[in-house]
């Protein structure tokens, strides 16, 4: 997306939650998000970014998740949303709510084709094991 508004784009664009920058409202909601990503990934090395806006169309999710797992330095991604009505909700619930699941790459894509896509799962996608003949 293009914003040419420094506080339009803070909306969209994803950011560093270590960094947000100065149009970015780090709130309670994502420093709460952000611990519980940093204890899921441990010690591994990983970058986390957020953005304040939820992603209207599963084929850009589809595009990012496939440009992100295409790069032979990344093994897997964590993708979570979290709808906007629920944020009115206490943050510990809203943090309970939240369930994981595990998913190669080619059955996230079959998730996000049949419109499947839940809000407040935190997705690890991995790559499916890679053949000769297979794009997975």
């Amino acid at each position: 997306m293009f914003c040419t508004c420094p506080i339009c784009n803070a909306l969209v664009k994803l950011f560093d939650p270590q960094n947000p920058g100065q149009y970015v409202d780090f709130c309670d909601l994502c420093k709460a998000l952000y611990n519980k990503l940093e204890n899921i990934k441990g010690q591994n090395e990983a970058l986390i970014l957020f953005s304040h806006q939820l992603i209207p169309d599963m084929n850009q999710l589809h595009a990012l998740t496939q440009s992100l797992l295409s790069s032979e330095k990344i093994k897997k991604i964590y993708i979570l949303e979290v709808e906007y009505e629920k944020i009115s909700k206490p943050i510990p619930s809203i943090l309970d709510a939240i369930i994981h699941k595990r998913l190669k790459k080619s059955e996230f894509y079959e998730l996000l084709e049949a419109n499947k896509f839940e809000y407040r799962v935190i997705f690890e996608v991995f790559k499916d094991k890679i053949t000769k003949y297979s794009e997975n």
